[in-house]
Formats: structure tokens, C-alpha cells, sequence
């Protein structure tokens, strides 16, 4: 699903001759499982030339906390 949503977006993006930012995405548990999610989503923004900002909004005791 990944990668069907973000080739849909690049597309897009290339279509109108914009950049491409990841926005308000976060709020990851500081477990295995959610530092391996997050290494997930960095790495496919890195290989993709994307830019992002990690947003949390409330305290969930994720790694930025």
C-alpha cells in the first residue's frame, strides 16, 4: 500500500512541478515495534527525496517526548 500511495503522490507532485513534504506524522511508542516503524517511514522519505516533520500534538510518551 506504501508504495501504490506514495508513486500516487510523486506523480502528482511531479505533474504540478512541486516538492514533496510529509506532514504531522509521529506520536510513535518508544517500543521495537514503533522505532522500527519510524526507521520505516524515515528511510522511504530519504529514498524518495521527500521532506517530513514528526507532530505530536498531545503527550504519548513517544521517543520525542
Amino acid at each position: 500500500m506504501d508504495s501504490f500511495f506514495f508513486a500516487t503522490k510523486e506523480g502528482v507532485a511531479k505533474h504540478l512541478g512541486v516538492g514533496k513534504f510529509l506532514t504531522e506524522f509521529g506520536a510513535i511508542l518508544d517500543t521495537p515495534k514503533g522505532n522500527k516503524e519510524l526507521d520505516y517511514i524515515l528511510d522511504l522519505m530519504e529514498s524518495r527525496y521527500t521532506s517530513w516533520a514528526y507532530w505530536e500534538f498531545k503527550y504519548f510518551a513517544d521517543i520525542t517526548t
